[in-house]
């Protein structure tokens, strides 16, 4: 698995979830300014300033790691496409295409885009953990069909 998410994003997100905003916003600050690729981190930042009323410059923050997070998505998708283990039903795919269609073409609402984008958030939490599991039960499967008897012949020089 390849997603990787700093402690700050972790923070932020937990701040951000009990309504401490400015203590969420400084955390997930931190956390982009040691990985400015955390795509999670840029869209609680967005949902961060948007909630503390500067929804135009939290949107940009949105929009772009919504961006982020569809391009990974994306990208894992195709680099392994044996491995269905990301957003295989591309529900989070298709509710970021939305909503990006809708920032672009200006056809959204605060109320809108908000609620949308803590679910994209909420998703990709539930993603991670259920990405782990499925990931671990392949490993456990594969690893049980090479257990077994064996005999090997050993030549040394």
């Amino acid at each position: 698995m390849l997603f990787s998410e700093g402690i700050w994003t972790y923070v932020g997100r937990t701040q951000y979830a009990t309504g401490r905003l400015q203590e969420a916003r400084q955390s997930l600050e931190r956390a982009l300014a040691l990985d400015k690729d955390d795509n999670l981190a840029k869209l609680y930042l967005g949902l961060t300033v948007a909630r503390s009323g500067d929804f135009s410059s939290g949107l940009k923050n949105i929009e772009s790691g919504m961006r982020g997070l569809y391009d990974w998505l994306e990208y894992i998708n195709r680099s392994r496409p044996f491995e269905g283990y990301w957003d295989p039903s591309r529900e989070i795919r298709n509710a970021i295409d939305n909503d990006l269609a809708a920032i672009s073409g200006g056809d959204y609402s605060r109320e809108q885009i908000i609620p949308d984008g803590e679910w994209v958030g909420q998703r990709m939490e539930n993603e991670i953990d259920r990405a782990r599991r499925d990931e671990r039960r392949q490993f456990d499967r594969d690893f049980e069909r090479r257990r077994g008897f064996s005999v090997g012949v050993g030549i040394g020089f």
